[in-house]
């Protein structure tokens, strides 16, 4: 048998102070002269105990009965206890360092991703303001090209349109860019939500081979405390990403109402819809499923509703479509400062 020195001490602990407990173990170790540890063998005890008996009182009666087979049991009991206690210790602790993991985790994929996006803002904006000159340039002799060259070739004509149609692609992405690279400034201003929704809808991009109705559900007056053109971006965004998921024939549609200090609101494809996998992955910057694009569009929508303390949420089921719920505070308090930081670094 061997004995756990602290569990003795334990034990002695329940008949006199604590202190003097440890006191006169501690002693009865030295004198007994073994070796200083917390497990000690039957007969290393048996010599602890030797030196205890001369403390006489109720140290002495404990170091004489402490190996009686009744008081033995009691040992084990209390050994048993106090395995469960650092069994229950161990847990809480592996708990509390799996939750700090966890969050740590969590902390280095945010620092990585704003690192990522400040540094994405600042080449969008130098790539940007570099591209639009020429850019203007092409198009101009685009127009020049349609409107003053004379021909009957059609392969001349349709290059001109498909040299125009490109330089308009290009035009979008760029904007993208400049606009990625430009979130943190707003301009806050009280509007009429439902009336941006009506004016944005007919700048939609729709393909020629496509046939899509519009279903729209809400008041025909939603104030909200916002930065309207970015409001607006948010809608074409994603109603453009509506219309691109349906194939060629579908509805999008679009809900508005108020929700006490909010506005939710809601725009619903039966597009093709996307897997967990990538529904995981939408607001990423760069992420992209389609062949055209930067996959900047939904991380531009998120960050705009970030700067509003508005929140998005995203439901979606492959080949069924693909629903885009908002929440956006009605009233514009500013963005907390963990959310400032997070955007602090843009432009």
């Amino acid at each position: 048998m061997e004995y756990d020195i602290k569990v003795v001490i334990d034990l002695l602990a329940q008949s006199i102070d604590r202190r003097l407990a440890e006191k006169y173990i501690q002693e009865a170790v030295e004198e007994a002269e073994v070796e200083k540890k917390e497990i000690y063998s039957e007969e290393e005890f048996k010599e602890i105990c030797e030196s205890l008996k001369k403390k006489g009182g109720i140290v002495g009666l404990f170091a004489k009965v402490i190996n009686l087979p009744q008081y033995r049991e009691t040992y084990f009991r209390l050994v048993a206890q106090k395995e469960k206690e650092e069994k229950e210790k161990i847990e809480i602790l592996y708990r509390e360092l799996y939750l700090a993991y966890e969050k740590l985790s969590h902390m280095q994929e945010e620092l990585i991703k704003q690192e990522k996006l400040a540094t994405i803002g600042r080449l969008a904006a130098a790539v940007g303001h570099e591209l639009k000159n020429p850019l203007a340039t092409i198009k101009n002799i685009a127009y020049y090209f349609k409107k003053y060259l004379s021909t009957d070739n059609d392969k001349i004509k349709t290059f001109i349109n498909i040299l125009d149609s490109e330089v308009n692609r290009a035009a979008s992405i760029i904007n993208n860019l400049l606009d990625f690279s430009k979130l943190r400034k707003l301009n806050i201003s009280q509007f009429n939500l439902s009336e941006v929704m009506e004016t944005t809808i007919p700048f939609i991009y729709i393909p020629s081979n496509k046939k899509i109705e519009f279903k729209k559900d809400y008041s025909t007056e939603l104030i909200v405390e916002a930065d309207k053109d970015k409001i607006k971006q948010v809608f074409i965004n994603l109603l453009q990403n509506a219309v691109e998921a349906i194939s060629e024939e579908g509805q999008i549609s679009i809900e508005m109402k108020e929700a006490e200090d909010k506005v939710f609101i809601s725009i619903e494809d039966n597009g093709c819809g996307m897997t967990e996998e990538v529904k995981a992955k939408i607001f990423e910057p760069l992420f992209t499923t389609k062949t055209k694009g930067l996959g900047l569009g939904l991380s531009i929508v998120k960050e705009i509703l970030l700067q509003h303390n508005g929140e998005i949420e995203v439901e979606s089921e492959l080949n069924k479509g693909t629903k885009i719920k908002i929440f956006l505070p009605k009233n514009f308090i500013g963005y907390t400062d963990e959310k400032e930081k997070n955007i602090s670094d843009r432009g």
